[in-house]
């Protein structure tokens, strides 16, 4: 989950010292003319905007629970024309659903969990009774009431992680198998990652997406930027910029049997000892695609990875390397439908640099017939940017841009006189087709 003590900070900054920035954006923005497409670009192509949803944060700062809060969501994404949103399933290994799979979450929340502006609200009436995701279930009040708005509903994984480093919450299987986590080229062990190296793991991971498949939804995105670890000499990437991780035993021991190399005693970079690491995560995407084919094949993959200069480190938007991710295989094998760039820092970021994600992104999955989105992170509320960046995005190649997340635009609708979501209708108007017949009011 988003971390919540970050975003119970922004608030109270915004209320305070911070309402300045908020409310001289919202002038700004007020005053703009709506963005229009480079007139001499040649591109011509609408774009579909989307918006990444953790309902545990909508939850926590605004008190939506129940039907009615979900409804309330999606009529915000109504008045922005968003045109799908990626709603996330787990937080850590904790289930947002009543699943059987894994552990299901549940709370008492007794600071946040309230509207900041003190205002009545229908689903306030879960207080008193916590965020119970075996009492009621956020994915399928979703998928019920999405098409009543003209919202396409994907759900967004996270299997690369397992414990949710901003509040240490682990389900019950990841609690009972540290054996089974992901290990360093030094012998350090992950503390958030199990590995599908090992088979119980792979059943277990394949088992959530199993219980997924079953809601009425269009499509599963596989966030494989999410595996990250801050216990020390976890860090995943070497001094040449290349993963350092996936040395789990049976995975060393396969590699010898093989080839009669040890792993530890050839470079990490070694040509050899990489294609050999990945094949374990190709697999694992080989056996979400048949999943998805045997069980609702109209159902679309597909996977977000780490882009340029993710988190502020040295990544530079390559997955295979830095993270043993071969997106070009999987797209030339057919097995994603979607390749999504990160640009969690996309706020320190120009729109050329933006659109340099979205060139490497388009050249990864070349000659196939996978498409290509852009991330693009929202936290700091300043939706000019996604003014600036929105033509230089499309005209890289990109046919979607992800707003991370949506309830930045909830916040600034309730810190100033302006709705946020209405002014980003009017930034994304050129770029978009008429939204989706609807019949929510």
């Amino acid at each position: 989950m988003t971390s919540i003590r970050r975003r119970a900070k922004g608030l109270l900054a915004a209320r305070g010292l911070g309402a300045m920035g908020t409310l001289v954006w919202l002038s700004a923005l007020a005053a703009a003319e709506p963005a229009q497409p480079a007139a001499d670009s040649g591109t011509t192509h609408l774009m579909r905007i989307s918006v990444f949803n953790d309902h545990l944060d909508w939850m926590w700062s605004y008190g939506n629970w129940g039907n009615p809060g979900m409804r309330h969501i999606l009529q915000r994404y109504q008045q922005a024309h968003i045109q799908r949103v990626y709603l996330r399933t787990h937080d850590g290994s904790l289930a947002q659903y009543p699943s059987q799979s894994t552990t299901p979450y549940r709370g008492t929340i007794d600071v946040q969990g309230k509207d900041v502006l003190g205002r009545d609200r229908e689903w306030y009436t879960w207080r008193g009774h916590g965020f119970d995701a075996t009492a009621f279930d956020p994915l399928r009040s979703a998928a019920e009431q999405a098409p009543q708005f003209g919202v396409e509903l994907w759900f967004y994984v996270t299997p690369l992680l397992d414990c949710d480093t901003g509040n240490g919450w682990k389900g019950d299987f990841a609690k009972a198998h540290p054996e089974w986590y992901r290990v360093f080229r030094d012998g350090a062990v992950s503390d958030t990652v199990m590995s599908w190296v090992f088979p119980e793991v792979m059943e277990y991971k394949l088992a959530t997406l199993r219980e997924l498949l079953a809601y009425d939804v269009k499509g599963i995105l596989l966030d494989l930027v999410r595996q990250h670890c801050f216990k020390p000499g976890t860090e995943l990437l070497d001094e040449q910029g290349v993963c350092r991780a996936m040395y789990e035993a049976p995975v060393v021991e396969a590699f010898r049997k093989e080839t009669g190399r040890d792993a530890h005693a050839v470079p990490n970079d070694d040509e050899a000892w990489m294609r050999f690491r990945a094949a374990y995560n190709t697999e694992y995407i080989r056996r979400v695609r048949e999943l998805v084919r045997a069980t609702k094949p109209e159902v679309q993959l597909g996977v977000m990875v780490r882009g340029i200069g993710h988190g502020g480190t040295q990544h530079r938007g390559d997955p295979y390397r830095e993270c043993l991710l071969d997106v070009t295989g999987w797209a030339r094998e057919g097995l994603i439908d979607l390749l999504v760039g990160d640009q969690w820092m996309s706020r320190q970021r120009t729109p050329e640099q933006l659109a340099e994600q979205v060139r490497l992104s388009v050249s990864q999955v070349a000659g196939t017939r996978t498409q290509v989105a852009l991330e693009m992170a929202i936290f700091d509320g300043k939706l000019e940017m996604v003014a600036q960046g929105l033509p230089a995005v499309r005209d890289a190649g990109a046919v979607e841009l992800a707003l991370y997340q949506d309830t930045v635009l909830e916040d600034l609708s309730v810190q100033g006189e302006r709705n946020a979501w209405r002014g980003l209708a009017e930034i994304i108007a050129p770029y978009q087709g008429p939204p989706a017949a609807a019949g929510g009011k």
